[in-house]
């Protein structure tokens, strides 16, 4: 009896100890989220470029073109599909923002997502021959 008290108290534990370890995972995971969707929007709206992260891939792919010599329809294709994907994101971070709890106030939330459009609209005007930045 007594041996069947402590394995309980002990598989107790250790399932408390799971949930607990569980939830602080997600609320990192939430948190870097959050934070990454201000970044890229600070990147956006504040200096007016493409957030880096969105690229990597597509610049790893140019320079792959370019080391075979492909032609330069091959690099525009490239260009753009990170076009695209751009677009994409920005309209994922208008989405965010438009219902998000993160913001101060209204008159905030309507500032960020006029800039955000704004950038959205300028960079789906944009010309890319090649990667930005």
């Amino acid at each position: 009896m007594f041996e069947m008290l402590i394995a309980l108290i002990i598989i107790v534990g250790l399932v408390t100890f799971s949930i607990a370890l569980a939830i602080r995972w997600a609320f990192r995971q939430i948190s870097y989220q959050v934070e990454r969707r201000f970044r890229h929007a600070d990147t956006l709206v504040n200096d007016k470029c493409i957030p880096s992260e969105w690229l990597d891939r597509y610049r790893g792919e140019i320079e792959r073109l370019r080391s075979k010599d492909a032609p330069a329809q091959d690099v525009q294709r490239v260009a753009r599909k990170a076009q695209a994907a751009c677009l994409r994101n920005i309209d994922t971070l208008i989405s965010f923002f438009e219902r998000s709890p993160f913001v101060d106030n209204a008159g905030t939330r309507e500032m960020l997502l006029d800039e955000l459009n704004t950038e959205r609209q300028r960079w789906s005007q944009a010309e890319w021959e090649t990667l930005p930045g």
